[in-house]
């Protein structure tokens, strides 16, 4: 279970307690298309596209600093492009949060979809409730082709003990 807080492209990362922040955890910052952000300590060649605050910006003079809308050695080429959409729509988990559960080895599941219509992968991960990662940890490893659901095996979990879990699913 170590590296799950650095998901490769294309992942996307949905944790029980809320579903809405869930289905957008990979979001960039700041989004303009292919353009890099700009940055006042990065060296620039004239003619160089860079996006600044939903903008993209030529640099018209060679160098670093001098900030896109305010100093003249840039100018406004137009509004980033729109963020393509998510390539996941994650529609539901179970159980939700906060719930008291009379088992201890609850079924998990979460339904997601592909915009491109192609079979799912999901990983569970339970952990106590104090911890990300680690021994305490019990994961699914990778389901494969859709397989969306996972009972938590006997023994991992205690009576009156918190714990967490999430999915991470793929295309």
């Amino acid at each position: 279970m170590t590296g799950l807080d650095k998901l490769p492209s294309g992942v996307r990362r949905a944790e029980q307690s809320d579903i809405a922040v869930a289905s957008s955890l990979v979001a960039a910052a700041e989004y303009c298309g292919s353009y890099e952000i700009w940055s006042p300590t990065r060296w620039y060649g004239a003619g160089t596209l860079v996006g600044y605050k939903g903008r993209v910006w030529e640099r018209l003079t060679s160098g670093s600093g001098g900030e896109p809308g305010v100093s003249f050695i840039w100018t406004d080429r137009g509004a980033c492009p729109a963020p393509p959409p998510p390539s996941l729509d994650l529609s539901s988990l179970s159980p939700r949060g906060e719930l008291l559960l009379t088992t201890l080895t609850p079924t998990l599941t979460a339904q997601a979809t592909s915009v491109s219509g192609a079979v799912l992968n999901y990983e569970f991960d339970v952990c106590p409730a104090h911890i990300q990662q680690g021994p305490e940890c019990v994961s699914s490893g990778q389901l494969s082709n859709g397989v969306n659901k996972w009972k938590v095996p006997t023994g991992a979990l205690k009576w009156s003990a918190q714990y967490q879990w999430r999915v991470i699913v793929t295309v």
